[in-house]
């Protein structure tokens, strides 16, 4: 296993790093120690709609490559379908964010899973009110965190951001997984000492690094 938690955070420096897949590969983990895991996205935006439902793609894609049974309402519980942060989307649509919705959702998954992963929405200073965002969220859950980092210009500054933001708020964080694609040699180089920094830089290890060309293609 890559750490020992048996509930977790997932988050990551932006969106679209790769913090589903990611997910998945947890939940995997988790399956092969004989666990029961769930998956919980408490928030997603930019609905696709099946039979005129609006769906989460994310929770469609972990039910499908783990095999998940339970229900998309259960681990989605809020959507919105305008491709937004969530108080922005609610700004628009006029509705503003249920937070108890979400909070008994997870209280629901807790006394139901023995283990889970919980996936966030963007990185870790998105807002879900105006008062209160995934770093809030994560704290009161007081679950350990895992940060997915692009292997891209500019990621020393954005993962050693997102890990002073999560230290500054006192929350547990198991490690970093990279997502990464890797052309030539010099600039596997280059990645390599990237990332070497990063771990100097913020002292929170490297756990996995995944290519990112063989996401949902595994």
């Amino acid at each position: 296993m890559w750490f020992n938690e048996k509930r977790v955070f997932v988050t990551a420096t932006d969106t679209g790093v790769g913090k589903t897949f990611v997910s998945t590969k947890i939940l995997e983990m988790y399956l092969h120690e004989g666990l029961n895991p769930c998956y919980f996205k408490p928030v997603a935006t930019g609905a696709i709609f099946v039979d005129g439902k609006a769906v989460s793609e994310d929770v469609l894609m972990v039910q499908k490559k783990v095999g998940l049974t339970e229900s998309a309402e259960f681990m989605n519980p809020v959507i919105y379908k305008i491709p937004a942060s969530p108080l922005v989307a609610a700004q628009i649509l006029g509705e503003p964010l249920p937070l108890s919705k979400i909070h008994s959702a997870y209280q629901r998954l807790c006394e139901k899973y023995d283990c889970f992963v919980v996936e966030g929405i963007g990185g870790v200073l998105v807002p879900l009110t105006e008062t209160y965002g995934i770093l809030d969220l994560i704290k009161e859950w007081n679950l350990s965190t895992i940060v997915v980092a692009r292997a891209t210009l500019g990621t020393i500054n954005h993962t050693a951001l997102t890990i002073r933001a999560l230290k500054d708020f006192g929350i547990k964080i198991l490690g970093i997984v990279i997502s990464s694609s890797v052309k030539d040699s010099q600039e596997s180089l280059v990645k390599q000492l990237s990332f070497q920094t990063i771990e100097k830089m913020t002292k929170v290890p490297i756990l996995k690094t995944f290519p990112h060309e063989a996401h949902w293609n595994e």
